[in-house]
């Protein structure tokens, strides 16, 4: 059938104008739905997933140094610990804890690049007013300059008494000292009941602080005399993870959060660290895990835009319907049988049915046909010519519109038109 004028009717012109098909659009919908929901989980599980690699002293390095295990521990104890990274002190609510483990100020000053952040940052968070505990730093990891490789030092004596002044409970003869050895049975102060198990101790002597677990060298645990209460552990390998599975260690450790005397969430300031972030929701929307739904909204906006903009500018022209009336018919019908093969027959047939038109007006007797009435046409037409034209109409003149190709049965349809039309004026 032939299509409307100016009517596209490929597969590609319904599919642009269509769009897509229902099918894909439920696809769509259902990948879109699936991601997103999978990043709404990502933004809930961010602290149990991680999103830092760290090989250092902090809580979020899973190495020897590392506090995760610590952290961990406390948590399969029941207790909430979030790694916070901006403005931690100021997130202590009643019944929370600070904890800062192993700050360097001189971390911090390389890390901004500005010596008074770095020491602004870290006395705001030690001199909080809220129940903290602080461990003192003792090792750092630096990088071979011939390598890659990655090595353990330790920090000097007055990197970790830094804290301690800071905190105001150190004297003009206060230090650090690490001793060769402090086994079993040489704490002569022990309130907690536990015996740590640490290789060259760091402790602290001559400081202002009440030993909870000591020995004549100094002290690893102690407390401020005022309040809120704070905490101080003077070895980090007590918690690190290289230490924390020896011994008591893994007691000790808790006993050091139970001493706070809170039950609320444990604030692990990791802002000393360098790991500090604005609060600033637009930067948030672009960085993990709050990307992948910001990627969503846009993916979103963009597939929106592709679909609504085939509506801009002017309106489309109305698609033409199909045409009407006789000569569409016709014409459709024609297209039909050439389509079919069936152009001789039709042809053949036009021309019986014009002869016999041709002698009902010419008074022929009713019951001739084919050859009978072409020679009795004959007879009656004067011209020479129009008689040889009537008999021209025979079986090889028939057989000749056979076959796929129309033209020759047009051309016959044709001339038996004009004969009829030109014997009826001859007759008048």
């Amino acid at each position: 059938m032939t299509a409307p004028p100016g009517a596209d009717p490929t597969p590609t012109a319904l599919v642009e104008a269509q769009g897509a098909t229902p099918r894909a659009t439920r696809i769509i919908v259902a990948i879109g739905v699936l991601s997103l929901i999978g990043g709404i989980a990502l933004s809930l599980l961010q602290q149990e997933l991680g999103w830092i690699e760290s090989h250092r002293a902090d809580g979020f390095s899973r190495s020897a140094l590392g506090h995760a295990a610590w952290y961990e521990l406390l948590k399969s104890q029941g207790r909430t610990v979030v790694l916070s990274r901006h403005a931690t002190a100021a997130r202590v609510a009643d019944d929370d804890a600070l904890i800062v483990a192993e700050p360097v100020a001189n971390d911090l000053e390389t890390l901004f690049d500005d010596e008074e952040k770095a020491e602004a940052l870290t006395n705001e968070l030690l001199s909080a007013a809220v129940p903290m505990l602080l461990v003192l730093p003792r090792r750092e990891v630096e990088q071979g300059k011939q390598s890659r490789a990655l090595y353990v030092v330790e920090r000097p004596e007055s990197v970790a008494l830094d804290p301690l002044r800071r905190l105001g409970v150190t004297r003009s003869d206060s230090e650090i000292v690490r001793v060769e050895s402090a086994g079993e049975g040489l704490w002569t102060e022990n309130t907690l009941g536990l015996e740590p198990t640490l290789l060259r101790p760091q402790l602290m002597r001559d400081v202002d602080l009440e030993p909870l677990l000591a020995c004549d060298e100094g002290i690893l645990i102690g407390r401020t005399r005022s309040e809120p209460p704070r905490i101080v552990l003077a070895d980090p390998d007590l918690v690190a993870t290289h230490g924390i599975g020896r011994g008591d260690n893994a007691a000790l450790a808790m006993a050091l959060v139970e001493l706070l005397g809170v039950e609320g969430t444990l604030w692990v300031d990791e802002v000393a660290h360098g790991y500090g972030v604005a609060p600033s929701a637009w930067s948030d929307l672009f960085k993990p895990p709050l990307l992948w739904i910001t990627l969503h909204v846009l993916v979103g906006a963009a597939l929106l835009s592709w679909g609504a903009s085939v509506r801009f500018g002017s309106p489309r022209p109305p698609q033409p319907g199909f045409e009407t009336g006789k000569a569409a018919l016709l014409d459709n019908v024609g297209e039909l049988m050439e389509a079919g093969g069936h152009a001789g027959h039709s042809a053949r047939r036009y021309v019986e049915e014009t002869l016999t038109t041709l002698g009902a007006t010419l008074h022929a007797p009713a019951a001739l046909r084919g050859a009978a009435l072409r020679e009795w046409l004959g007879e009656r037409v004067r011209d020479p010519a129009l008689r040889d034209e009537l008999r021209a109409f025979d079986a090889a003149a028939f057989a000749r519109t056979d076959g796929n190709d129309s033209t020759p049965a047009l051309a016959l349809a044709r001339r038996a038109h004009r004969l009829k039309e030109t014997v009826l004026h001859a007759a008048r």
